[in-house]
């Protein structure tokens, strides 16, 4: 018998200082400090071969998707221009880092 289960699936908003995280299936957000040191940590207590998708925001986001995709997680990079425009296209106007988190996801 085949038992099925589906991947962690993670959406971040990232800034220079911080990540805001959205985990679907727990449904929580939490902030995370955007510093190597703590990604890792944050990174390794996530399910294995999490999928995880974030807004390509200048350099800021290069650590977070250079340190999932070693530890074998899903990585989607997210272009600003179509995550603005999939917002509008859904009708949320809201535009707050949680909001873009789980949106993401």
């Amino acid at each position: 018998m085949t038992i099925l289960t589906s991947p962690t699936v993670i959406g971040i908003d990232v800034a220079k200082a911080e990540i805001v995280a959205y985990r679907e299936d727990m449904q929580t957000t939490q902030h995370i400090n955007n510093d190597r040191e703590t990604l890792g940590r944050w990174l390794k207590a996530l399910p294995a071969q999490s999928s995880i998708a974030l807004e390509a925001t200048s350099i800021y986001h290069l650590d977070t998707v250079e340190l999932a995709h070693e530890m074998g997680h899903r990585v989607y990079v997210v272009d600003a221009y179509r995550l603005s425009h999939y917002r509008e296209s859904i009708g949320q106007r809201a535009k707050t880092d949680p909001c873009d988190a789980r949106l993401l996801a």
